[in-house]
């Protein structure tokens, strides 16, 4: 373990991987670079928004040249915006900062009163230097070295972006849209979800893959071009390859579950099931089981 402290309680934040797997870089309240192999500190990167605002995302580009970081539900703004910070990994310095608004979506009850949700969504485009982020209740593309370079999709007013992922060309943007909605009692609210596939030259939606409506018990997750979907209500689990529309079946396991960047491997952390208690690493593709570690509470 690195022994990074986590100040609180704004901002947990987000640990993730350099394309090449060598450095980690944690961002929270600081923005620290961390040596995979060694453990030792390389650098900290100073967020302009750390006492402000809370790290929602965090993304290097392809090529590792870039790093992205989406503050959001800042606290101290007037306007409700959150702020698209990215740095060059060559100077650390800072190349951009954009703003990402809030989404706001229309109130079946009261005209006058909308939904308001803060949007963190990011994915860099396969060339590297291109970016494409939510703000508000549209998709922004731009350039991270030239601010003229911009384009922008229109998602409309019913639901907003939480995940985005691209093509392997970078010519198709695929969109996680989902909100919450709120109804009388007993139903208090449901989740909505549907995947929007989305041209970036043509700004053409070409395809749209929709979803029951359900109480949290549907769980997305983009992996590149695969998204892995778990319906906990039906116990069912597959990866959906988004490029070739070929469905992969998995069996289902209880517990949280993460994948890594293209869904060979995942891993079930199954601690509140008390008759299996255990942390479990599986290949998709073949289903066998790599490694099972039973943790002991009493001294783990």
């Amino acid at each position: 373990t690195l022994g990074e402290y986590i100040p609180g309680p704004w901002s947990w934040g987000q640990a993730v991987f350099s394309p090449d797997g060598q450095i980690i870089a944690h961002a929270s309240a600081r923005i620290r670079l961390w040596n995979v192999k060694t453990h030792e500190l390389i650098h900290e990167l100073i967020n302009p928004y750390s006492d402000d605002c809370a790290i929602a995302k965090a993304k290097f580009s392809p090529n590792g040249k870039y790093f992205a970081v989406s503050n959001n539900s800042c606290w101290n703004e007037e306007n409700r915006t959150g702020h698209l910070v990215i740095w060059d990994m060559s100077t650390y310095d800072i190349i951009q900062d954009w703003i990402q608004e809030d989404a706001y979506l229309p109130n079946p009850k009261e005209e006058k009163d909308a939904y308001i949700f803060p949007v963190d969504a990011i994915t860099f485009l396969p060339n590297n230097t291109g970016i494409v982020y939510a703000s508000g209740n549209t998709l922004q593309i731009k350039d991270v070295l030239d601010n003229n370079k911009q384009d922008v999709l229109k998602l409309g007013d019913k639901m907003y972006a939480t995940q985005l992922s691209t093509s392997s060309d970078g010519r198709l943007a695929y969109i996680l849209m989902e909100w919450t909605m709120d109804h009388d009692w007993p139903y208090l609210w449901t989740q909505q979800h549907k995947v929007q596939i989305w041209n970036i030259n043509t700004h053409a939606m070409i395809n749209e893959i929709k979803y029951p409506d359900g109480w949290a018990t549907l769980s997305l997750e983009f992996l590149g071009t695969r998204l892995a979907q778990i319906d906990f209500e039906n116990a069912t689990s597959q990866i959906h390859n988004l490029e070739t529309g070929t469905v992969q079946n998995l069996p289902f396991r209880a517990g949280w579950q993460y994948y890594n960047s293209d869904g060979s491997l995942v891993l079930y952390s199954r601690l509140l099931i008390d008759d299996e208690q255990g942390m479990e690493l599986w290949k998709t593709d073949t289903w066998r089981n790599l490694y099972t570690f039973k943790p002991d509470f009493g001294t783990d």
